[in-house]
């Protein structure tokens, strides 16, 4: 039978042929536009390698070193660059005259949910009508894209790109920059063999004109574990332009349904509809307790808007916890200075039981990479298993000397005060000291120790090194004693007053007042270690009062250590017009 179209002029063979052409055409002019501009704009990188298989493949990508300070997200504002460049971008040429063909490109960049990003979506929409989000479980590794030319598979990380016919093509790629891409590569084949031969040729067919997008989990390590090597995929990103439309990708929910045809291990999903206001950048859900968070998609009318990454609290503190974490096994800084950096990422907004459990793996997480001098290649590489292993039982880490000597803790009593406080103030005790070897043989003995000490430099450097002490398994409590904010000459009139003897030698007054610029920087210096100091278990600050009163017994600090086999008196007077109060802090209940 005769079937034509168009009036009955043309048969149907010649009207498919001509639509097949005008796509074609359509798919070349938008392919040249794209790449006429990736090669003339600033910023953009290409990279160029032929590959093992035989074509010339240029990869796009963002060029680090000419972003602005701003980053990524500043480069990405301009909009015409992030529905072009995407997340990653590549095109092919069998040979230097023929014209580059797309052969695979990612989704666009997409931000941080925030009021202006909302506004960015919806200043074109109509709050009456109903729109549709789809959020996504983010998953935690590297992207990955699939797509198809010719007999050939195209495997792309982000910013890499592959051909490769079977696994073998896949190991041809040596070099190290094919490191993730190779990856993918072998996990997609390892998945494409449990898939039937019938399905496998709409898997290829799908790909001619599309590209899958997922993500590469379990290989190496970022913030969420994962049991094994998978790629979950999320969304499908056609190749060329719609009726002039550059879509962002295609349907959410037809995506998943038919990455889940052919068997595609997919990111979990949620599903919500409502006016605007009520379901784009509201109520973002949450997964698993572990989830980075979710991307969530805004469509309506079966066409995608925009989309927007929500992530969670406690993995964006993990994201600043392994930065920390690489500086100290980097070298140069204290693990202490790290924590209170760290403790400083904290809002008053946070879950507090999760600040808590976040501030106890980071001291754990610090004092194993000093102890163990691991690298900060190890750290970015292996980072929930080193959180692991420092989180191990402490008595698993005592030796067995220190086991058999019993499980109670030594107290470490470390008195912080200027050089011209005599030691007198510190009630006598058989285990004071001044010299920091002799603390740390008490300790390590596990008995306690009152370490006295009149440098903040030692003093600091003494504290950083807690976990190298009986892997820390000890008590530390610093107290600041002696400084008033009064300034160097207040803290020396009061303790010539408060000094046992009513006074100091008239020659150490005189040098230390002719010293006075050097000893105003070292009280600057002792504040600044004050704030410091993080990997104690108790801080106090004493300063002397410049009242007279009777040594009652109301006056004093008076600290007992666990075991009850010392007690710490520090005589104190109160300022005339503030009160020093710690009564309440003792060693008791410390854990």
């Amino acid at each position: 039978m005769d079937r034509s179209i168009n009036n009955g002029s043309e048969p149907i063979s010649e009207v498919l042929k001509i639509v097949q052409d005008k796509e074609e055409n359509t798919q070349s002019t938008c392919h040249s536009r794209w790449w006429t501009y990736l090669k003339s704009r600033f910023g953009v990188r290409q990279v160029t390698r032929r590959t093992p298989v035989g074509p010339t493949v240029h990869d796009f990508s963002v060029e680090k070193s000419s972003l602005p300070r701003g980053g990524e997200d500043e480069f990405f504002n301009d909009e015409t660059l992030r529905m072009i460049l995407r997340r990653g971008i590549s095109f092919i040429q069998r040979d230097v005259t023929d014209h580059p063909i797309l052969l695979r490109r990612g989704t666009p960049k997409f931000f941080d949910v925030s009021p202006e990003i909302i506004s960015e979506m919806c200043h074109k929409q109509h709050e009456k009508t109903l729109y549709q989000v789809i959020s996504m479980e983010k998953a935690n590794g590297e992207n990955a894209q699939i797509s198809r030319f010719d007999k050939w598979w195209v495997i792309a990380s982000k910013n890499v790109c592959l051909l490769a016919f079977n696994l073998q093509d896949v190991e041809k790629y040596t070099e190290a920059r094919y490191r993730f891409a190779r990856e993918i590569g072998r996990i997609f084949f390892s998945i494409i063999e449990h898939i039937d031969e019938n399905k496998r040729n709409e898997l290829q067919e799908l790909c001619e004109n599309n590209t899958l997008i997922g993500e590469l989990t379990g290989f190496g390590q970022h913030v969420v574990r994962y049991q094994k090597q998978d790629i979950y995929f999320f969304a499908i990103v056609p190749k060329t332009e719609y009726q002039n439309d550059d879509l962002i990708c295609h349907n959410p929910m037809d995506a998943i349904s038919r990455l889940r045809y052919f068997n595609l291990s997919t990111v979990d999903i949620k599903y919500r509809t409502g006016v605007y206001s009520e379901v784009v950048g509201v109520n973002e859900p949450t997964f698993s307790k572990d989830s980075e968070g979710c991307v969530s998609y805004v469509f309506t009318n079966g066409r995608v808007i925009g989309l927007y990454k929500a992530k969670t609290r406690k993995y964006q503190l993990l994201r600043k916890l392994r930065a920390k974490a690489k500086r100290l096994a980097t070298g140069g800084v204290y693990a202490d200075q790290l924590l209170i950096e760290f403790c400083k990422e904290f809002l008053k907004s946070d879950d507090k039981t999760v600040l808590r459990e976040l501030e106890q793996t980071a001291r754990k997480l610090f004092a194993y990479i000093t102890e163990n001098g691991i690298s900060a290649d190890e750290v970015d590489q292996r980072f929930i298993d080193i959180i692991d292993r420092s989180g191990e039982n402490e008595e698993q880490l005592l030796t067995p000397a220190q086991k058999a000597r019993g499980s109670d803790r030594p107290t470490a009593i470390i008195i912080c005060c200027p050089p011209f406080i005599s030691d007198t103030r510190v009630a006598a005790h058989e285990q004071s000291t001044g010299d920091c070897t002799v603390a740390r043989n008490l300790l390590v003995q596990g008995q306690d120790v009152v370490y006295v000490c009149h440098s903040p430099k030692i003093a600091h450097q003494f504290i950083g090194q807690k976990r190298s002490i009986r892997h820390g398994h000890f008590y530390m409590i610093v107290i600041y004693l002696g400084w008033c904010d009064g300034g160097l000459h207040e803290s020396l009139h009061l303790s010539r007053k408060r000094s046992v003897d009513g006074s100091v030698k008239n020659q150490q007054l005189i040098t230390f007042l002719k010293q006075s610029d050097k000893w105003d920087i070292l009280l600057e210096k002792w504040k600044e270690i004050r704030h410091m100091i993080g990997q104690t278990d108790l801080k106090l600050d004493i300063a002397l009062g410049i009242e007279n009163k009777k040594n009652d017994e109301s006056n004093n600090k008076r600290f007992r250590s666990e075991n009850g086999s010392m007690q710490l008196l520090i005589h104190s007077r109160e300022y005339e017009n503030e009160s020093i109060d710690a009564e309440n802090q003792k060693v008791e209940g410390i854990r």
